[in-house]
């Protein structure tokens, strides 16, 4: 099972962001649009739990891409 953009969407919009998501963009920086370091905390979170894999603290600053984030889950599940 591979997961898709509209789930990191969905997931991202479940952790509470005050942004809206359906105006993010795939390849820009989550925190250049509008997502900071608590919201990041709380989306990476829900990605451990939904995918049931493991995101090395080092790891964490590198997923800051919703297309970096969904390369992470395929290559992890």
């Amino acid at each position: 099972m591979k997961a898709s953009i509209d789930e990191i969407l969905e997931l991202i919009k479940e952790s509470g962001v005050l942004v809206d998501v359906k105006s993010l963009k795939n390849d820009k920086s989550l925190s250049d649009q509008g997502i900071d370091s608590l919201d990041m905390a709380n989306i990476l979170l829900n990605i451990t739990e939904k995918y049931n894999i493991n995101i090395p603290i080092e790891k964490t600053q590198e997923l800051n891409s919703i297309e970096k984030i969904l390369n992470y889950i395929n290559e992890n599940l």
